[in-house]
């Protein structure tokens, strides 16, 4: 297990307990740390001795470029040992089942697999309040088909919650440095690549992640890396639509809005629109259980009755 991080002391206690409480616990956990000046490393080393937890630290001292994203991924995974390695950011809450559910997916197929889960999103930093589907990623259809077209594998993945064997991301070069210091495209990179290398894309909903909201401290753009893209795989790709429909706005804002019947500017705010609005409030939930895919189903069977009626 790799953790991607800068500055996430406030997150790592919750994503240490949740890795201890998993029904698989990690072989290693090994902290990739870019500069953190709020005692990340520290606090991280003493909740992995406090839950027992084999691990590692891979420290980078600061060089005042921007986010070294990929080359925090590297380096994290060279201290890794041979096998499947997990790589998650450093405030994804990852599920009870979630390494066990990575390792069945690459258990079921003999050829090389890229595993991946949805990434889901808390209401508040204390892990608190309604968990939204909406404001997270999840793999388009699970990486399934859509009814009208086939939804490219590789457009469809975070490598914020990616797990592949050590011996393929090696083999595939590892992520590019190129796209550090700006946001965007470092993960659609190394994903193109597994897709032409005919890696083989599996998700499964127990390996589901939770993200814990902060402020974005960086640029969000992603032009910089777009272009880097383009040049390097003669591609002009925009992010897919579900990427690129998520706000950076706190998702408890909105949710705080839909608590305000009075208000019909803020619940009608966008990016929700009315059919939206009724998603989402069936999908305010305090935790998450049994009754979680029940209101999916029902949440996409209303997105079918909606566009039936034309209703918007």
């Amino acid at each position: 297990m790799v953790l991607i991080c800068r500055n996430k002391a406030q997150s790592l206690p919750y994503v240490i307990a949740a890795l201890a409480r998993n029904t698989q616990r990690p072989d290693l956990v090994a902290l990739s740390d870019d500069a953190s000046t709020d005692r990340s490393p520290e606090i991280f080393a003493e909740l992995c001795i406090h839950y027992n937890l084999p691990w590692k630290t891979v420290l980078h001292s600061h060089d005042g470029s921007g986010f070294r994203l990929n080359t925090l991924r590297n380096d994290g995974i060279e201290v890794c040992e041979d096998g499947l390695v997990i790589i998650l950011d450093a405030d994804h809450v990852p599920a009870r089942t979630h390494i066990e559910a990575h390792l069945e997916l690459h258990s079921k197929y003999e050829r090389g697999v890229l595993s991946t889960g949805p990434r889901l999103e808390y209401a508040y930093p204390d892990c608190s309040g309604p968990i939204s589907f909406m404001w997270g990623h999840e793999p388009v259809s699970m990486l399934q088909a859509s009814a009208i077209e086939p939804v490219p594998t590789w457009a469809a993945v975070l490598a914020s919650n990616l797990g592949m064997t050590k011996q393929a991301i090696v083999q595939l070069g590892g992520f590019d440095p190129i796209y550090d210091g700006n946001y965007g495209f470092d993960d659609v990179d190394f994903t193109y690549r597994a897709w032409k290398a005919e890696i083989f894309f599996a998700a499964s909903f127990e390996a589901y992640v939770v993200h814990i909201p902060h402020p974005a401290f960086h640029n969000r753009s992603g032009d910089i890396n777009r272009q880097r893209f383009k040049q390097k795989f003669n591609i002009d790709l925009s992010y897919p639509k579900s990427i690129r429909s998520m706000s950076r706005r706190p998702w408890h804002e909105y949710y705080q809005a839909l608590c305000k019947p009075d208000d019909s500017e803020a619940r009608l705010s966008p990016p929700f629109s009315a059919r939206q609005q009724i998603v989402v409030e069936m999908l305010a939930l305090e935790t998450i259980h049994s009754k979680i895919l029940l209101r999916v189903v029902l949440s996409r069977i209303l997105r079918r009755i909606y566009r039936t009626l034309g209703l918007r």
